[in-house]
């Protein structure tokens, strides 16, 4: 890995005209929430030929789907900045040790949700 990247003629450039900047940062991620966002409508548009019970259900259920969600992305931001971090050390041990770390944390996450899951399902 010997490509440093120039980090000070990256900041002049961001320096120089940070609007630009922040709009080349922004547009992907504005496009990205966009995408997501169709994609829940259109569900909702499938859901709703089903009938109302359906896109109740649904809805009730969203906030504990992105909750799980939002639990996740925020440990792979997490991780993510101290995998990088380590690799930008040259600590390959420390490295593979977080990404371990958060395998596990996931892993345990997700047996927390499936068990609340099965416990919280309600049979008809």
């Amino acid at each position: 890995m010997d490509y440093k990247p120039n980090s000070e003629s990256r900041l002049s450039s961001f320096l120089a005209d940070p609007s630009k900047a922040l709009w080349r940062l922004a547009v992907p991620i504005m496009f990205g929430m966009g995408i997501h966002t169709l994609y829940n409508v259109i569900d909702m548009i499938f859901i709703g030929k089903l009938g109302g019970n359906a896109i109740a259900g649904v809805a009730f259920n969203m906030p504990i789907f992105f909750f799980k969600a939002w639990s996740y992305y925020g440990l792979g931001s997490g991780v993510t900045a101290s995998i990088a971090r380590f690799i930008g050390d040259e600590d390959k041990k420390s490295a593979g040790n977080s990404a371990e770390h958060a395998l596990a944390m996931a892993g345990g996450i997700a047996i927390v949700f499936t068990i609340l899951g099965i416990f919280m399902e309600k049979k008809y």
